[in-house]
């Protein structure tokens, strides 16, 4: 409600660390994610703002990759470990426990198919979905200006 559309909306707060609160501490259905996000969005819906969504298809080997480069330099991983154990003391967590790689692989495939779900149905033309890690920048500013 405090938004006052002259700043910035960022995934990362839109989607990423509220849909994880949604899904592993209240446990929630997609549906009940989606009319949360309906009523989020209803607030926001007047002001001028464009969400920029990065997304990720190769969700295993960024895992892999930030297990090995958020490591200590005698190669012990750091990020791994607190992640499962973060994972695992939540309430969804402890219901399905993440055993590995495959697991935290496909908790954060549900949660971007869930975010993706969101933006076509709730956010529409104020989300524009790009692919991580291969865009060019002029042509994300490109975008955000067609967008306004």
């Amino acid at each position: 409600e405090n938004f006052s559309g002259s700043g910035n909306v960022f995934e990362c707060s839109f989607f990423q660390n509220t849909m994880e609160e949604l899904l592993l501490y209240y446990d929630m259905t997609e549906q009940e994610i989606l009319d949360f996000y309906e009523e989020l969005f209803a607030k926001l819906k007047e002001k001028e703002f464009v969400m920029v969504y990065l997304r990720s298809e190769q969700m295993e080997e960024n895992i892999l990759q930030i297990k090995k480069e958020r490591s200590d330099e005698n190669g012990v991983e750091l990020w791994y470990p607190l992640m499962l154990r973060y994972l695992n003391d939540t309430p969804y967590g402890k219901k399905h426990p993440f055993e590995g790689v495959a697991d935290m692989t496909a908790h954060f495939r549900r949660r971007m198919q869930m975010e993706l779900t969101a933006i076509e149905k709730v956010l529409g033309n104020q989300a524009i979905v790009i692919p991580a890690k291969e865009y060019q920048i002029e042509e994300l500013v490109r975008k955000i200006q067609e967008e306004k």
